[in-house]
């Protein structure tokens, strides 16, 4: 986000514009694809279009992204060597798109296959969401990560400082304060206290 003035004098949020929105390209061009000028936007790919999909993590976001990783590293699937990766370029081939998640899960199995060239697709994932998602298109990511094959999805919220956890499209519980928030099935072995996700000190 940027910052403007107007015309009251008043400071006002405005979005940056998405250089490469509508872009055309192979999805293997994509997978590898760097842009040539920082936007601001994270990119997913639809049917060989480019989409800009949502802003790229701010500083609180990353905040927010470092307390789950760090959650992470205690559970044994981090000492197998799982890790949780950010903002992956994920290829659904069944549905003609990649999505690219604030936070992914993969086993070292996973990450093997993938330097293989492979597509594997990770049962945990995490979408940080602002209040400048759209509400449309978070359902339809959700129909997506489901349909391929994720098994836990978490949307944190960070203005409203909660967590809707799915473990399946049609099975969401929100989290706020103490509650603890799970990534069973996918990770029975990795849950924390939303209050925890969002502590700023």
């Amino acid at each position: 986000m940027t910052e403007e003035t107007d015309i009251m004098g008043n400071e006002v949020q405005v979005k940056p514009e998405a250089l490469y929105e509508g872009l055309s390209m192979p999805v293997e061009d994509f997978l590898e694809w760097k842009p040539t000028h920082a936007d601001g936007w994270k990119y997913e790919w639809d049917n060989g279009i480019l989409i800009a999909e949502e802003e790229t993590m701010n500083a609180y976001q990353l905040l927010i992204f470092d307390a789950i990783v760090r959650a992470f590293t205690q559970t044994p699937e981090y000492a197998a060597g799982a890790a949780l990766m950010p903002e992956a370029r994920c290829k659904f081939e069944k549905l003609g798109r990649a999505r690219q998640p604030d936070i992914a899960y993969f086993t070292q199995a996973q990450m093997k296959l993938g330097a293989l060239g492979e597509h594997p697709v990770p049962a945990f994932v995490v979408e940080v969401v602002s209040t400048h998602d759209n509400g449309n298109e978070l359902e339809k990511k959700l129909g997506d990560y489901f349909s391929v094959g994720v098994q836990t999805v978490w949307y944190v919220y960070t203005d409203l400082e909660i967590v809707r956890v799915y473990s399946s499209l049609r099975q969401g519980v929100y989290c706020a304060g103490d509650d603890i928030c799970s990534a069973a099935p996918a990770l029975p072995n990795f849950q924390m206290k939303s209050a925890s996700i969002f502590a700023k000190s």
